[in-house]
């Protein structure tokens, strides 16, 4: 088997079995912890090993012969949809901040109330929250984009501002958001199967600026900006299949980017049966080049108008005009 030293000092590898890659870590013992980072020994002891978990239905293990060792109630909180911390939600919290919204993202997927939660754990949360300022903004986007998915995330959001902790990670203010696009973008999402947490994110916050100034504070992807940004830009416009068509042969962006940040305004906007037909939808080729029309005598910016103007007519055609067909209309039509 190939191993990945991927974090030794944690006692962490990844194994790569038939091109999978699986995370193993060895038990271990928090030694020093900073709200941040562990300095970690090593152990043989499973019940220690469990105790530094941060939420119990996370510290059961299963052995080969399907034996379960669960040494916190794990399994009888699952079953009640409970989400608890192990021991003092304090101390788990201040070993590592990020774990108040793994908390709110693993609340969101189990619990049947999100607003739903044990006094002394919402009271821990509001008065740590500030913490979070010490997490590397990667791992809150990590978080958020998971509990986005969520089925109570509508819900864990609005705990998550009364509780301070939506203010502290970077959102605008509570009557800046849109919690009732977010859910009924959600819900389409759900229903056609098709989650995209940076297309919530940007349904959720209306303002595009502020939702890039989201995007750029977490740290997204420049996949996930963009697509964030396109969603913002046309989602309060009712898409048909005509538009959906154009932006795919417009010029200067490859089908492979495009095609994404379509399906999922489709999506958050209800037409997912347009899903479909956009992906399925053999995308013609533009027939004119630059050279074709340097040929017939244009020069410089000339060839971008009028190619331009030429793409606008292939398009308003169906894309079934050749390039002479194009040219020849242009001339027509030209003034």
């Amino acid at each position: 088997l190939r191993t990945i030293p991927t974090g030794l000092q944690h006692g962490t590898v990844t194994v790569v079995v038939e091109q999978k890659n699986i995370e193993v870590t060895t038990l271990r013992v928090d030694q020093d912890t900073d709200g941040r980072h562990a300095k970690v020994e090593f152990t043989r002891d499973w019940r220690v090993d469990a105790g530094r978990r941060d939420l119990t239905i996370n510290a059961m293990s299963l052995s080969f012969d399907g034996t379960l060792y669960d040494y916190f109630n794990g399994e009888s909180d699952l079953v009640d949809r409970k989400v608890r911390f192990v021991g003092d939600p304090q101390q788990r919290i201040e070993e590592d901040f990020l774990r108040i919204l793994r908390y709110f993202r693993f609340h969101g997927r189990i619990a049947t109330d999100p607003h739903q939660h044990d006094p002394h754990t919402r009271e821990v949360i509001c008065n740590t929250a500030s913490g979070l300022r010490r997490i590397s903004v990667e791992r809150v986007w990590k978080e958020m984009s998971g509990l986005l998915r969520g089925q109570n995330a509508r819900g864990e959001l609005e705990v998550m501002y009364d509780t301070g902790v939506a203010e502290v990670i970077g959102f605008p203010r509570i009557d800046s958001i849109d919690l009732a696009g977010f859910d009924d973008a959600w819900h389409k999402q759900q229903r056609a199967q098709m989650f995209s947490p940076p297309a919530l994110l940007a349904v959720l916050v209306p303002e595009k600026e502020e939702v890039l100034g989201l995007c750029e504070r977490w740290r997204l992807s420049n996949e996930e900006r963009s697509l964030a940004a396109f969603v913002s830009t046309y989602k309060n416009d009712v898409k048909c299949l005509k538009w959906c068509k154009a932006m795919l042969t417009s010029d200067g962006m490859p089908i492979h980017q495009i095609l994404p940040r379509v399906c999922a305004l489709l999506v958050c906007q209800g037409n997912a049966d347009l899903v479909e037909s956009i992906q399925t939808w053999e995308v013609p080729k533009f027939p004119v080049s630059g050279s074709f029309l340097k040929e017939r005598g244009l020069t410089g910016k000339d060839i971008g108008v009028v190619k331009h103007e030429l793409r606008c007519l292939w398009q308003s055609s169906d894309y079934t005009l050749t390039a002479q067909q194009l040219l020849e209309e242009f001339e027509k039509n030209r003034p």
